[in-house]
Formats: C-alpha cells, structure tokens, sequence
C-alpha cells in the first residue's frame, strides 16, 4: 500500500455507495467509497473480491463517474487510481459518442493486457476491424 506520505493528492474519509463497472459495462459489483481524492479512492466490497485491472468508479450522489485501475488488493478494500483514457499520448481524441465508446473500451482492454502481461501500455497493440455497413467505410479503427 502506498503511504499518505506518498500520495499526490490528500484523501478525504468518505462513505459514499458506489459501484465499479466492467466487463463492456455488463458487469456492476456495489461497493463503498471509503477514501476519496482528485486522483484516486480507496474502495471496500462488503465480501473478498478482486476486481478488475481497470474498471469505471461511479458514486450517483457526488455525480462521479470516473476511470479507474486497481493499484493495490487487500481482500474487500482495494486502492484505485484515477486515470483519463487521454492522457495515453498514442490514445486519439474522439468526438462522437460512438467513436469515444469504442474508444473506451480498446484503451481499457490495451491497460488490462498490458497489467496481465507486464509490459508497457506502449507496447500492446490494438486494431478493430468493422463492416463497411458499421464504420461507414470499411475503415478499421485501433
């Protein structure tokens, strides 16, 4: 666990309902927001579970809807890192809702792969390839 010492920014005791999103957001686990700063929380399930390596941190009361990624485990409470997908310099800027969905989710898989594997965001490589009936055009997105 990393020390207040070493935090970025301060944590405020919280306790906030929230919930984590995943899997495509087919997936919803409820969880409590114990600890809340601008760049990250400590989360607690009310039973042992590791969540995902990325995942989406929302608390509907504070309207906070978040990227986050798993940076320590400890049985129900886990830390969590807040992120923008962005702030990958390789990661392109989207505009429609569409395009930003599926690009949300090819940054999530390339930040899970990468966790998985233990190599470098950089380094994984992601292409989609979509009917010319969906893209518009046939051309493949990555």
């Amino acid at each position: 666990m990393t020390s207040h010492k070493e935090r970025a920014h301060p944590r405020m005791r919280t306790l906030l309902n929230g919930k984590i999103v995943f899997n495509n957001r087919f997936s919803v686990m409820e969880c409590m927001i114990c600890d809340l700063s601008e760049g990250g929380a400590r989360i607690e399930f009310a039973t042992p579970f590791e969540p995902p390596q990325v995942f989406e941190l929302e608390a509907p009361k504070k309207n906070l809807r978040v990227w986050g990624r798993r940076v320590w485990s400890g049985g129900k409470q886990h830390g969590v890192a807040f992120f923008e997908p962005g702030e990958n310099p390789e990661m392109k800027p989207v505009t429609d809702d569409a395009s930003a969905n599926l690009q949300r989710i090819l940054d999530a898989a390339r930040l899970e792969i990468a966790g998985a594997l233990g190599v470098p965001v950089a380094q994984v490589k992601l292409s989609l390839e979509l009917p010319p009936s969906v893209s518009g055009g046939g051309a493949g997105a990555s």
